[in-house]
């Protein structure tokens, strides 16, 4: 299928109007951008298309994620989304906060259950099937588990028996959020039925309208939201995977706008140059008057790739540790992702090595900075002193 809207839609959703009118419908399922959404009934029906039986109800509840006045109710209007129109026993999404020490948070009926077993991050997420597929094109589409890895295979992981069997997860498509920002969504079965493409294709098209949706709420309350008691700020992120001497494998697609260039001519000479000298400290870039590129090295993930790439976009002078002396250069790469709120195991991740190791680094940065605590260094960073 393709995508659009034609100008008669645009207009009655400009105006605020009605537009599921037989007069107004068209070809095309959904359509959208950043000025607006519009949701249409196919002409062409198929029986196999869940989609297809029930567009009103899908249009409805994708204007309803977009009229949401809250955080939280957005959230449940999405899950609620998901589960009415692909057959699952529960749906999910989650959310990694930048704040330091902060859990990660997760919203569905296994809420509880999933704070439990998947927060903090454990060491060998970087094994989880999705991930790994993620990562390997980086593409800006949902994954469905059991078609990337054989269902033997993955039982006999660390990730199958620790945080999969627990949450008696047989089936899963993910969807890291369009647009790069902090959130995932999750559809989840406990039986061996496998999801179809129509299937895949609802995620990524609610995850879409859930990415557009929260641009705008946060828009509305000065770019941050609340998150269950906690003022949070809505980071934007992109990744880019590169073999051993910077030639580039896959990138998000937000890379190339975040580091303002082309990226099928490879990547900036300051960035190469950077990397080249072996990415010790973050390197930052601008952006805009008000915001900046943070741009860190990570492990390599995959046999024969080089050191990856994470770009963040954050306000102007954030997250860059000043005026803590002394530091190796492994405590200053540490001390990056402590002042972005990452637990030991997440920063054991980035770094690649162990969560008892990233643990000792922070020990030390937190001696040499004369302060107690995560939160207190967070502060000193972010005010310079």
């Amino acid at each position: 299928m393709g995508w659009g809207v034609p100008e008669c839609g645009k207009k009655h959703v400009r105006e605020g109007k009605d537009f599921r009118k037989p007069s107004h419908r068209a070809k095309l399922v959904v359509g959208f951008d950043r000025r607006w959404i519009c949701v249409f009934q196919p002409m062409v029906r198929s029986s196999n298309i869940r989609m297809s039986r029930r567009p009103s109800d899908l249009a409805a509840r994708l204007l309803a994620m977009h009229q949401a006045s809250g955080f939280d109710a957005l959230l449940a209007l999405t899950i609620e989304t998901l589960e009415a129109h692909i057959e699952c026993d529960w749906a999910s999404v989650s959310y990694a906060p930048a704040r330091p020490g902060a859990p990660r948070r997760f919203w569905s009926a296994m809420q509880r259950e999933q704070e439990r077993v998947c927060s903090p991050a454990v060491e060998f997420a970087r094994e989880h099937p999705m991930w790994l597929a993620w990562w390997s094109s980086l593409a800006d589409e949902p994954t469905d588990m059991t078609r990337v890895v054989d269902e033997g295979e993955l039982h006999s992981t660390d990730i199958y028996n620790t945080v999969l069997r627990p949450l008696h997860i047989r089936r899963m498509i993910g969807q890291c959020m369009p647009g790069g920002i902090d959130f995932a969504v999750g559809v989840i079965r406990d039986r061996p039925v496998e999801f179809s493409d129509e299937d895949l294709r609802i995620v990524h098209l609610v995850s879409k309208h859930l990415t557009l949706s929260l641009e705008r709420l946060v828009e509305r309350r000065g770019g941050r939201f609340d998150v269950r008691g906690e003022v949070e700020r809505l980071h934007r992120h992109a990744y880019i995977r590169l073999t051993p001497e910077g030639r580039i494998l896959a990138a998000t697609p937000e890379a190339g706008a975040l580091l303002g260039c082309d990226l099928r001519l490879g990547l900036p000479q300051d960035v190469l140059a950077w990397l080249m000298q072996g990415a010790g400290q973050p390197l930052v870039r601008a952006r805009s008057s008000r915001a900046e590129v943070l741009i860190s090295a990570i492990a390599p993930r995959l046999p024969g790739d080089g050191k990856g790439l994470h770009l963040m976009v954050v306000p102007c002078g954030d997250g860059r540790p000043r005026s803590v002396p002394a530091l190796t250069q492994r405590e200053r790469e540490v001390s990056r992702w402590l002042a972005a709120g990452k637990s030991n195991a997440e920063i054991g991740m980035i770094l690649g090595i162990s969560a008892a190791t990233a643990k000792k680094h922070v020990e030390r940065i937190l001696r040499k900075a004369g302060v107690e605590n995560r939160t207190a260094f967070a502060a000193l960073v972010l005010d310079g002193r």
